[in-house]
């Protein structure tokens, strides 16, 4: 039952409280584990066999250290006690169908711990060292899988407060996390970029990958990346289950981010930067040749801005269908500025940058989710890196497709 005057609160089959409990332990690891890792399968495996033997697993969410191993307890019909912060309330107590849905839980398999940050912080981490001791509180089994020497779990591991606990090292693995960066350099003709303006010269079933299918620069293109976390739209299960069967590649990067849009023939709209809390799906009218000086590393996010896989659609087909170019407000150095004062309300397509260099990506925006089978095929193309990808995505999406390297860009890559 809620008691909404504690600061631990609980909810579901609060019988599994009464069971004995196992944690899976796991330092921080990187924003884009593959199956090959070493700590992803064990973890897997630890949660499989506390679930063997009847144990109720703790799982949380906000880390993907975390979330594998609630992912697994669904998965495997395990048991599990989740602990989630305290603003999570009100969606547990209104809507835990959707929380459950999002993981592949059943609500009998489930209790929920709701704790409260601790201090006065109210990020978004706050809640997480109410969350960590809470977890060992709680457990009757420690498993520690992947634990950075020197590091918050290694001084659990070692403190008075695990006396009274069985820690069970099966799966316990050495750390080696190596922070990826993978790099890419692009070589553009000092001679320039030469574009086919003749948009009747493709065709898909041509068998020569240097056949020019063709590109023009009145486009504007929606660049893709790759994802840390579950795709627009899909569930937290089916990402942490691709993750779990991936082997040794990353399976959210920026080619499969592709082809997912392509499979749908929806490109779906983003809330990040975008006023008044609704979706929008980015474009730049910057041709190819400008596009990828941009394509820079962002080492907060240990990604790049974005990659060399794109949407493109003709301006014309663009207007029609909705697309709009943004108004940047604040930076004397864009071309289409205004001042903040001259708004009387900011709307989806003005955006403030009076800090960075937003605007030179020259952006435009759809509002919501945008159907691409909207478009007629002369108005849209699909952009891949290299020749030898042309075939693949055409054959996908059945929308044809150019790349980069037929327009005279190579794109060299090194991790």
């Amino acid at each position: 039952m809620l008691n909404p005057d504690s600061d631990i609160r609980t909810y579901g089959n609060t019988y599994l409280f009464d069971t004995e409990t196992a944690v899976i332990l796991n330092s921080r690891h990187g924003k884009f584990p593959k199956g090959s890792d070493i700590w992803v399968r064990n973890t897997v495996s630890a949660v499989k066999s506390a679930i063997g033997r009847r144990k109720t697993v703790i799982a949380s969410i906000g880390m993907n250290t975390w979330e594998i191993a609630l992912w697994a307890c669904g998965e495997y019909g395990g048991n599990v006690i989740v602990i989630l912060p305290d603003n999570k309330r009100y969606e547990i107590v209104n809507n835990v169908e959707c929380f459950m849905h999002d993981y592949g839980l059943k609500l009998d398999n489930c209790a929920f711990k709701l704790v409260q940050s601790e201090g006065h912080s109210n990020g978004k981490k706050a809640w997480w060292d109410a969350r960590d001791k809470l977890a060992i509180d709680m457990a009757y089994e420690i498993m520690p899988v992947s634990i950075r020497k020197g590091g918050r779990w290694s001084e659990v591991l070692i403190s008075p407060i695990v006396n009274a606990k069985m820690v069970n090292r099966e799966f316990q693995t050495a750390y080696n996390h190596k922070p990826e960066k993978t790099q890419m350099a692009f070589e553009i003709p000092q001679s320039g970029i030469s574009y086919i303006s003749n948009l009747d010269c493709s065709n898909l079933d041509c068998d020569n990958p240097d056949c020019s299918i063709s590109y023009n620069p009145d486009f504007i293109t929606h660049w893709t990346r790759r994802f840390c976390c579950p795709w627009p739209g899909e569930k937290s299960a089916d990402y942490y289950k691709a993750i779990a069967y991936s082997r040794d590649k990353y399976p959210r990067g920026a080619g499969a981010t592709l082809k997912r849009i392509l499979s749908e023939k929806l490109l779906r709209g983003s809330s990040t930067r975008i006023k008044n809390g609704k979706i929008a799906v980015g474009f730049t009218d910057l041709p190819p040749h400008e596009a990828v000086k941009l394509m820079r590393w962002r080492k907060r996010y240990c990604r790049y801005t974005f990659e060399p896989y794109g949407i493109a659609i003709r301006k014309e087909a663009a207007i029609d269908a909705g697309i709009r170019p943004v108004t940047y407000i604040g930076n004397p150095n864009s071309p289409d500025r205004i001042r903040s004062s001259q708004m009387t309300k900011p709307d989806e397509y003005t955006q403030t940058c009076s800090k960075g260099e937003w605007w030179r990506e020259s952006e435009w925006r759809f509002i919501g989710n945008l159907d691409l089978s909207r478009f007629a095929p002369a108005d849209i193309r699909v952009i891949v890196p290299s020749n030898n990808q042309i075939r693949q995505f055409s054959d996908l999406s059945k929308i044809n497709a150019i790349s980069l390297e037929g327009i005279g860009i190579r794109l060299k890559i090194s991790i």
